[in-house]
């Protein structure tokens, strides 16, 4: 995948203090991403595609579309999923550490746009 969107996604990571941000495939393939060398992304990334799943069957049972934002929160980690389009996902990974949980979704929905974009564009080189 292009350098581009590699280098938005190590911008967000780091100006978000976030432990992964990533494009996830629905096939649980890692399209892009950057992490933590504690973290796993690949193994995150092929967990996380079952959150798409789950988004799209859930919202289809309550009558609506695929949710804007899942969150899951655990004791030590918040995880943040969206959908990039039917197939991709965008899924962010934070610590848990004095999280702002409003902020990051503010954050979400604004990058998500650009890396929507960045994410096309480089797709419709292939």
């Amino acid at each position: 995948m292009g350098s581009d969107l590699a280098g938005l996604l190590s911008e967000l990571q780091a100006s978000h203090n976030l432990k992964m941000i990533a494009v996830v495939g629905a096939d649980g393939l890692m399209v892009e991403s950057a992490a933590n060398h504690d973290c796993d992304a690949e193994a995150v990334s092929a967990v996380a595609a079952n959150g798409l799943l789950m988004m799209g069957e859930l919202g289809q049972e309550l009558g609506e579309g695929a949710a804007d934002v899942t969150t899951l929160e655990f004791p030590s980690h918040t995880v943040l999923l969206t959908a990039l389009d039917s197939d991709n996902l965008l899924v962010l990974v934070t610590d848990g550490k004095s999280l702002n949980l409003g902020q990051l979704r503010i954050m979400m929905r604004r990058s998500g746009n650009r890396i929507r974009e960045v994410f096309n564009s480089t797709m419709s080189v292939y």
